[in-house]
């Protein structure tokens, strides 16, 4: 073999090498990338309930039918009327619907990471309706009305409510297609008096709301009856590896969709 047929040999050696380094490298930095901007478990878990007023007081027209069974004649009430049936949970004027909610991180036969909590509560009052662009009323408009009282904030020494469609808290009112994204996110406060998200452990429970609804007696009438409370509770954890705190950090992270930036753009954050 020839001096310059052995050069050949190792150039092309050196040039497979230097493919397989780096592949190598590419490889290494794909997984980076993937451990540093993807690294985060969120969970949310849902229930709804449609409380559903009662029936209204109701009285209706019948007509004697002459009827003939077995060749014997009897006469029979038919009700020329039907009323709306087959809703559960019905409540009357005077009830009180408690409202008693909470949560717990992770279980015994299913553990969790350590993470923030955020919760929503959303009620609304509406007819039984097919219509699926019909609107909810607020509850704030019943009570106005003395149709209801109602509690429906948490205890605040444990909850802050946060509009996360709105990490610098400007002025929205001149905004009429302005659309708040409120949660309460579950605190603490440091010895130096801030405000910051509360890590929850696995196996904690925590209580969000000891609340009601209560129908007034005089109030509620006939036009209301048959009508329904409709009440969605929401849950979310957010592991809290790679996410900043979501309190100090406003606009950071997923809860905010990433408006500032991820936790790397915060100098000094771990």
């Amino acid at each position: 073999m020839t001096q310059q047929q052995k050069q050949e040999m190792l150039k092309k050696k050196i040039q497979v090498q230097n493919m397989i380094i780096l592949a190598l490298a590419i490889v290494i930095i794909v997984l980076i990338a993937v451990s540093s901007t993807a690294a985060w478990y969120i969970r949310t878990k849902s229930d709804s309930a449609d409380i559903v007023l009662s029936n209204p007081v109701n009285i209706y027209i019948t007509e004697f039918e002459s009827k003939t069974t077995n060749g014997n004649t009897y006469y029979e009430h038919e009700v020329k009327q039907d009323i709306l049936e087959g809703y559960n949970n019905k409540i009357y004027p005077g009830d009180r619907i408690k409202l008693k909610l909470g949560m717990q991180i992770g279980s015994e036969a299913e553990a969790s990471s350590s993470a923030f909590v955020r919760v929503k509560l959303n009620m609304g009052f509406s007819k039984i309706s097919s219509n699926p662009d019909e609107e909810d009323i607020p509850l704030t408009e019943l009570a106005e009305d003395g149709l209801i009282e109602y509690e429906d904030e948490p205890n605040l020494r444990d909850w802050v409510l946060v509009d996360f469609n709105n990490p610098t808290g400007k002025d929205t009112s001149s905004d009429p297609d302005y659309k708040p994204d409120y949660w309460y996110v579950l605190k603490s406060t440091t010895a130096s008096g801030q405000t910051v998200a509360r890590v929850a452990q696995n196996m904690e429970t925590f209580q969000f709301l000891d609340g009601y609804i209560k129908l007034s007696k005089t109030e509620v009438t006939n036009k209301h009856a048959n009508c329904k409370f409709h009440i969605t509770y929401t849950v979310e954890a957010i592991q809290i590896v790679n996410v900043p705190d979501p309190l100090q950090y406003r606009g950071y992270g997923p809860w905010w969709n990433y408006t500032a930036g991820d936790i790397e753009d915060i100098e000094g954050a771990a």
